[in-house]
C-alpha cells in the first residue's frame, strides 16, 4: 500500500494511468542480446514487479519480437489483469479497415485478453492517409475489442488530422524523448531523459492546440 501510494496517476480521458510505464521492446526480441533466460524468465518477473510497485501502463507492439513480446506480457499479467492498463501497437503495413481489425484480433489473443486499453499506431504510413486507419480503430473501438486509439511518432498535424478523422480523443502521441519533429515540453511529471532505459514519453500533448499544450498531464514509459 505504502508502495502505490508513492506513485503518481494522471487521468486521461476517463482513463487512469501511472505517471510511468513499463515499455516492452526487449521482451522476446534477439535485438537487445539479452538471451532466452531473460525472455523466459526475467521479463516476466519485470512485468510482476512493476505492477507490485503500482506501475499499471504496460505498453507492448505487435512487431516486438515479432509477436513473442505480446504472447509474455500476456502470460506475466494472468490473474492481474485488472491491474493493469494494456498498451499495444499496431505495425502499419497497408493499415486499411479489415486489417487494422484482423491485426487488432491477433494482438488480443497473443495478449489473452479481450479488450486492449489503448491500441496504437506505431507509425504514420507515408503512402496510406489517416482515413482507412482510423476508420478501422474506430470499428475495433465500437466492437469492444479496444478501449482507446492512439498514436506514436506522428508529427503534431497528423495526430490532429487522425483525431478529427477517428471522431473522437485520440488520446496519445508515443513519441522519441530527444524527437525533432515535435518541440515536447518537459513537464515536470514526466521523464524524457535521452538515455537507453528511458526513450519515450506518451500522453504528452494536447492534438488540438497548435502551440502544443499538455494534455491536463503526461506519463513515461521506461524501457
Amino acid at each position: 500500500m505504502g508502495q502505490h501510494a508513492r506513485m503518481r496517476f494522471v487521468d486521461v480521458e476517463g482513463a487512469r494511468l501511472s505517471a510511468i510505464g513499463l515499455g516492452c521492446w526487449q521482451f522476446g526480441s534477439s535485438d537487445w542480446g539479452y538471451g532466452e533466460d531473460y525472455a523466459r524468465r526475467e521479463a516476466g518477473a519485470i512485468v510482476n514487479r512493476a505492477l507490485d510497485l503500482g506501475v499499471n501502463l504496460v505498453d507492448t507492439a505487435e512487431i516486438y519480437g515479432y509477436g513473442r513480446s505480446e504472447r509474455i506480457v500476456g502470460e506475466a499479467i494472468r490473474g492481474r489483469r485488472d491491474e493493469v492498463f494494456l498498451a499495444t501497437k499496431l505495425f502499419p503495413v497497408m493499415p486499411l479497415a479489415p486489417v487494422v481489425q484482423q491485426r487488432a484480433r491477433a494482438s488480443a489473443r497473443r495478449l489473452g485478453v479481450d479488450t486492449i486499453d489503448l491500441y496504437q499506431v506505431h507509425w504514420p504510413n507515408p503512402f496510406v492517409p489517416n482515413g482507412p486507419t482510423m476508420d478501422g480503430m474506430r470499428r475495433v473501438i465500437d466492437e469492444g475489442l479496444v478501449r482507446y486509439a492512439g498514436v506514436s511518432n506522428f508529427p503534431l498535424t497528423r495526430w490532429q488530422d487522425a483525431e478529427r478523422r477517428l471522431g473522437r480523443p485520440v488520446i496519445s502521441n508515443q513519441v522519441l524523448g530527444t524527437s525533432d519533429h515535435l518541440s515536447v515540453p518537459r513537464p515536470r511529471s514526466c521523464t524524457h531523459r535521452p538515455t537507453r532505459r528511458s526513450v519515450s514519453a506518451s500522453t504528452t500533448l494536447d492534438p488540438s492546440s497548435g502551440a502544443h499544450q499538455l494534455r491536463r498531464d503526461s506519463a513515461s514509459t521506461q524501457w
